[in-house]
């Protein structure tokens, strides 16, 4: 989780506090009703976490393989609201769109993402691995080598449970995270001030493992 944690955490915020809207006639909504009238999705898996319910529905059956191997440990009961994610594997869409009309971050050194404001949500451009997602009022998308890229797409999934940590008044805490005793305990402090080792050191007095990076509270 370690690697996931700064690109996440930004764009939890970034759907939160979205930009500006990008003028013109182009819509998530149209965009994903054309991608799926491009493809059929087939296959669905259904990943229960205790945030929510996320159907992934896809045209590879050898990416929801690599999601339920990944998400298997963390299934568990949830509430009834269930989001769909649609993984279709394909060459990576333009929609349309040059690299100009795309923002990222200038002032980081380096740059993994770019996206769009539209009128109803946000196209998102990962540049390493040229997938592209549409995040609405809807159902969520991806497009491009999924299976090739699944760590991109178990990213995106973890990024949407933490928008959803944010809308319900969670906050992100740069810690270790432990279980003891039924109760958990964060371990937080400034980059190496020692956290990870105090938890090594707590798991091998019967702590249990929570988390090595990101805890929410």
């Amino acid at each position: 989780m370690t690697g996931h944690r700064v690109t996440l955490l930004d764009r939890a915020h970034r759907l939160v506090n979205p930009g500006p809207a990008r003028p013109g006639n182009i819509t998530v909504a149209g965009l994903f009703r054309d991608q799926l009238a491009e493809v059929a999705c087939p296959e669905a898996s259904t990943f229960r976490f205790p945030e929510a319910s996320i159907c992934v529905r896809s045209n590879s059956a050898a990416l929801l393989a690599q999601l339920e191997r990944y998400f298997a440990p963390w299934s568990s009961p949830t509430r009834p609201d269930a989001l769909e994610l649609f993984a279709i594997e394909g060459e990576p869409p333009t929609f349309g769109l040059s690299p100009d009309d795309y923002s990222s971050d200038a002032d980081k050194r380096s740059n993994r993402e770019a996206w769009i404001d539209l009128r109803d949500g946000r196209i998102f451009h990962e540049l390493s691995t040229g997938l592209k997602f549409l995040v609405g009022r809807g159902p969520l998308l991806c497009r491009g080598h999924c299976t090739e890229h699944s760590s991109s797409v178990i990213e995106f999934i973890l990024s949407r449970l933490q928008e959803l940590h944010q809308r319900d008044g969670w906050a992100p805490c740069h810690a270790a995270g432990l279980v003891s005793d039924g109760r958990g305990l964060a371990v937080a402090g400034p980059k190496r001030s020692g956290k990870s080792t105090f938890a090594l050191l707590m798991l091998r007095h019967g702590a249990g493992f929570a988390s090595n990076d990101d805890v929410w509270i």
